[in-house]
């Protein structure tokens, strides 16, 4: 399958699923995201106030998603210039080797993991989105 498709695919796949984030501050608070736009729109806002490290641990299915998306590909290519340090742990398979190699290109490291299920990514940055 072309990897284009692969990432469209993966793209309304999580518009489907709910998306959280959970900001840590006084409240604890949990964001819940279930229409595809604003989950979106919230995921590249929270990558863009990472200012110095960022560490993501996500399934095999995450490497296509973050190299097949260009919103998400842009923002890690703007963690490169500004100097953000990304390590990521993913499932790495013979399905996704071509995306890893290329998502190579941004992060500090890259790391495989067997049966790595679900994502999440945890950063030092601490701004409320609606600021």
């Amino acid at each position: 399958m072309h990897m284009k498709k692969k990432a469209t695919e993966l793209k309304l796949r999580i518009g489907k699923m709910c998306i959280k984030w959970q900001i840590r501050d006084k409240k604890n608070t949990t964001e819940v995201l279930y229409d595809i736009e604003n989950a979106m729109n919230t995921l590249t806002k929270v990558m863009s106030r990472v200012s110095n490290r960022a560490d993501v641990c996500g399934d095999s299915l995450s490497p296509s998603f973050s190299m097949g998306v260009k919103s998400i590909k842009e923002e890690y290519i703007d963690f490169k210039k500004r100097g953000v340090k990304i390590r990521f742990i993913t499932e790495i398979t013979k399905d996704n080797i071509q995306y890893c190699k290329e998502l190579m290109k941004f992060v500090e490291e890259l790391r495989h993991m067997d049966g790595v299920m679900g994502n999440m990514a945890v950063s030092e940055t601490y701004k409320k989105l609606n600021q």
